[in-house]
């Protein structure tokens, strides 16, 4: 994986990804990850912060949260 690609999932991981009726999936390795703190609905939108459990994935081994924001189909 080049510089490039490690930046842009790591941005992703941060501005966040949707939560949706499967939870919210790793922008890296494409598993599902595990919620570890949620914040309270600000206007309506709930945010959650994971961890991914893939102990081989990247965002995983230097400890980046990943952001999800609730989609509607969750709601």
């Amino acid at each position: 994986m080049n510089s490039k690609a490690i930046v842009s999932i790591i941005a992703q991981a941060k501005s966040g990804v949707d939560y949706g009726t499967h939870g919210a999936i790793c922008p890296c390795c494409g598993r599902r990850a595990r919620v570890h703190t949620t914040k309270k609905s600000e206007g309506g939108i709930r945010i959650r912060y994971h961890k991914c459990k893939n102990p081989d994935c990247l965002l995983q081994q230097i400890g980046v949260d990943i952001k999800s924001v609730q989609c509607d189909e969750a709601a």
